[in-house]
């Protein structure tokens, strides 16, 4: 088995208002049926107390 990392970019598209940096990591195995991605966003319950981070909504049951 291979494992290898690709930089795709290091500029993603945003509002110059924006001054948040963002980390996307996504994972994929061609042997299989299903793929996973990670955003790191540093918002949600850790920031926002009183609004629920986003994996709420986004959550698979």
């Amino acid at each position: 088995m291979s494992t290898k990392a690709v930089l795709i970019t290091d500029q993603l598209e945003k509002p110059e208002s924006d001054s948040s940096h963002y980390r996307v990591l996504l994972v994929c195995n061609l042997n299989t049926a299903k793929a996973s991605a990670s955003v790191n966003v540093k918002a949600g319950t850790f920031n926002d107390k009183g609004l629920p981070g986003m994996a709420h909504p986004n959550s698979i049951p």
